[in-house]
């Protein structure tokens, strides 16, 4: 369980920050990462189960914790290009 606890904690800081890229006009932005995400994780996934499958709830939880890593200086970058008055 310890494993699970950065990508909870990442997704908990950057799924509602996330709001940022719907209120300066990001949606396409974020949607072009999503595949990436669906991508990694799934392929880790896969290449898990085919060489080490005890281990899938932790690669998958490292993955995703990875993934929220990379969503959050997007978010960032779309917060100082934003015109916030």
């Amino acid at each position: 369980m310890v494993w699970l606890t950065p990508w909870f904690m990442l997704q908990s800081v950057s799924s509602p920050v996330s709001m940022v890229l719907h209120v300066t006009d990001h949606l396409t932005t974020v949607m072009s990462i999503q595949p990436g995400g669906v991508l990694l994780r799934v392929g880790g996934i896969v290449l898990t189960l085919r060489f080490a499958a005890s281990a899938v709830t932790e690669v998958f939880a490292v993955l995703s914790a990875l993934f929220y890593v990379s969503i959050i200086p997007v978010i960032l970058w779309a917060l100082r290009r934003a015109d916030v008055r």
